[in-house]
């Protein structure tokens, strides 16, 4: 009898869910509602939490790094390895530039991170490992790998960054992307200052050891010990962090005076070999300079003997000048003079000549007249005195002797005005000898003629061409006073520029003379003016994407304390109106189930049975939604912001049966509640 009762009651509970499946669903509906909130908002808390601690393991992110005023030098990197609590550390290199990238003339403000010699090296010493998303990892000088900022634009492989030529502390100007990657150290989107450019870090370009030439370190990462045993997130992992902190901190006074008494040594002796390269190049300037004044001085003396020279050039053109007519007139005198010789000479000739014919006429004249005379000789000698014609003889004798005497005179007067003649010559140079007979007389004297004829023609063609000559002469001199001028003029002009250049260049040689003096002052000034430095001992909360990665999840965190609540009240609201209205239209049916023998308990139990199968039903999907759909659906919006490849979804049976035991308690109580407001051992009265 009673099992029959049981089944009968099975059966009425399952029609009674059949006609109530409104209501079944609709707290099923609001269980997985407030299920997927509580344990969707929070579980991804976790989720982000083990995702980051999976991935400062993996790409083994540090634990503590120490920066300092002074930057760090091998000694401080040994002694802060030497801490006790200090398990790895590694000195790194950066420095941010300006630069272009190829075809962008907008100018990019870089951080140059110059890798360990084995980036990829699996050594505690290596850390911040970037994680390469294309391409390849540096591998020879000018190569880079670069991590571009959130705000900035992707970066194409074999682009180019030129760096201005002054850029100082790097050995290279251009760098080639031969890859891409991650930098562990920024994740998110946040944006990082800069000391350069705008004041706003755009991208990072991690560069080959040797890359980065200053003679200090930018900053050193720390692994502590037994940190890794730890949560990331955990109170003894920040205890771990924060004892090795302080052990740093205690040596920080120790070493920072040491790094200022080293760079202070070091610019000491820098300063003094300034202060003796600028002692040289003051004595190599002041050498120039009296180098150039002597070329300029001996310029200005080859320029005055140039003008001198030109000037007496002029006033000797100008005195042949106003000697010209005086030396026309000079030759045409000495013109005249000649031909007045010519003729004198060419009469002379004529006298010669017509004595020597007339010695040749009288010539033969003598010899009758010597022949008459020796006939009258003898005719006289034979005649005597007595005869008759004696006398006539002897005046026939007379007059022949008479006409030979005259004869022979005459004779020898032509003679002696050809032999005085001939001396003449022969002392003006016409004749070869003075010994000459008169035909050859004659004839050297004809020669002499036509030479002096001659000697006359080519003078008179010598003052003629010679006259347009001299014109000719003095427009040529003329001509090479005005080029020698115009050589002086720009020598001079050349000379003058290169005084105003002396004068410029040697203005700026001591200015820059006055200014590197200055400089040398200006840094003795502040070599003695060091401060002692300081350091600054940061952990993973010192860097932003950390910090805001576990600002988020902090969020997630409070918002999960929270906003389920409300939906668990709503909850408990709507199974409190659900389980109301359906005891309240079955209370006939209580009491009669309650008249036929059934237990409060029991009666009750149908409703706690509808109630608990639709929250074990609703978390069951809540928590499959809560675990899986809305993690993923809020990653995927966080990583608009976060770039983290370790992200991955976890079940935890905590948070499931918590989630469960609380819907289950919230249901079951507003149920209970909706059952406690109806006497249920009071039957319904009509």
């Amino acid at each position: 009898m009673v099992s029959t009762v049981q089944k009968s009651y099975r059966k009425n509970i399952l029609r009674e869910m059949e006609s109530s499946i409104s209501r079944v669903v609709s707290l099923f509906g609001i269980v997985a509602l407030g299920v997927m909130m509580l344990t969707g908002l929070m579980c991804i808390a976790p989720d982000m939490r083990s995702a980051a601690q999976k991935y400062y393991v993996q790409q083994n992110v540090f634990d503590l790094r120490v920066l300092s005023t002074l930057g760090l030098s091998q000694s401080n990197i040994d002694a802060i390895a030497a801490v006790d609590g200090v398990d790895a550390v590694q000195a790194v290199k950066y420095q941010d530039v300006e630069g272009h990238w190829t075809g962008n003339e907008q100018t990019t403000v870089a951080r140059l991170y110059q890798l360990p010699a084995d980036p990829q090296a699996d050594t505690p010493e290596n850390m911040n490992r970037p994680v390469l998303l294309s391409g390849r990892m540096p591998e020879a000088a000018g190569e880079c790998v670069v991590h571009v900022m959130g705000h900035g634009s992707p970066v194409e492989l074999g682009t180019q960054l030129t760096l201005p030529e002054e850029t100082e502390g790097v050995s290279g100007q251009v760098f080639t992307v031969v890859g891409t990657v991650q930098d562990p150290l920024h994740f998110s989107s946040d944006s990082e200052s800069s000391t350069v450019g705008d004041g706003q870090l755009d991208c990072i370009l991690f560069v080959p050891e040797g890359t980065l030439t200053a003679d200090y370190y930018t900053v050193c990462y720390i692994k502590t010990k037994n940190a890794e045993l730890y949560d990331n997130y955990s109170d003894e992992y920040q205890a771990a962090v924060d004892a090795v902190a302080e052990n740093l901190k205690a040596i920080q006074s120790v070493q920072c005076t040491a790094r200022r008494e080293e760079l202070m040594d070091t610019a000491n002796d820098k300063l003094t070999e300034a202060r003796a390269e600028y002692d040289s190049q003051k004595a190599e300037a002041e050498r120039q300079f009296a180098e150039a004044e002597a070329k300029l001085a001996d310029a200005q003396a080859q320029l005055d003997a140039a003008k001198a020279q030109l000037e007496a050039g002029e006033k000797e053109l100008a005195a042949q000048k106003a000697a010209l007519p005086d030396t026309m007139q000079s030759g045409a005198d000495k013109l005249v003079s000649s031909e007045e010789q010519v003729l004198e000479f060419e009469e002379q000739l004529q006298q010669i000549e017509l004595l020597v014919n007339l010695k040749k006429v009288a010539d033969p004249l003598l010899t009758y007249a010597e022949a008459a005379l020796r006939n009258a000789e003898k005719a006289l000698d034979e005649a005597e005195p007595e005869d008759e014609d004696y006398i006539e003889l002897r005046d026939a004798l007379a007059k022949a002797q008479a006409a030979y005497d005259n004869i022979y005179n005459q004779l020898q007067g032509y003679q002696q005005q050809l032999d005085e003649g001939k001396r003449q010559m022969y002392k003006q140079g016409l004749i070869s000898s003075p010994n000459l007979s008169n035909d050859q007389l004659v004839t050297e004297a004809k020669a002499a003629l036509r030479k002096m004829k001659l000697q006359l023609l080519q003078g008179q063609l010598q003052l003629t061409t010679g006259t347009a000559s001299a014109y000719t002469q003095f427009d040529a001199a003329q001509k090479q006073l005005e080029e020698g001028w115009a050589e002086y003029n720009a020598g001079q002009t050349q000379l003058e520029e290169s005084s105003t250049e002396y004068e410029s260049q040697k203005a700026e040689a001591e200015q820059k003379l006055a200014d590197g003096l200055a400089q040398l002052n200006d840094a003795e000034e502040q070599v003695s003016q060091i401060k002692k430095g300081e350091w600054y001992v940061l952990d993973r909360t010192s860097t932003m994407s950390c910090v805001t990665f576990a600002q988020y999840a902090d969020r997630m965190d409070a918002i999960a304390r929270v906003f389920p609540v409300f939906f668990f009240l709503v909850a408990a609201l709507v199974a409190t109106t659900t389980m109301t209205r359906m005891v309240d239209e079955n209370r006939l049916q209580m009491g009669t189930l309650k008249a036929l023998g059934y237990s409060n308990f029991s009666i009750a139990g149908k409703y706690l049975f509808y109630a608990l199968l639709a929250t074990i039903l609703g978390s069951i999907i809540g928590m499959v939604v809560g675990f899986v759909v809305f993690p993923i659906i809020i990653w995927n919006a966080y990583q608009l912001v976060f770039s983290l490849p370790t992200f991955t979804l976890h079940f935890y049976p905590g948070m499931a049966a918590a989630s469960v035991g609380i819907s289950a308690a919230v249901i079951g109580f507003a149920t209970w509640y909706a059952l406690s407001l109806i006497h249920i051992s009071e039957p319904t009265r009509h």
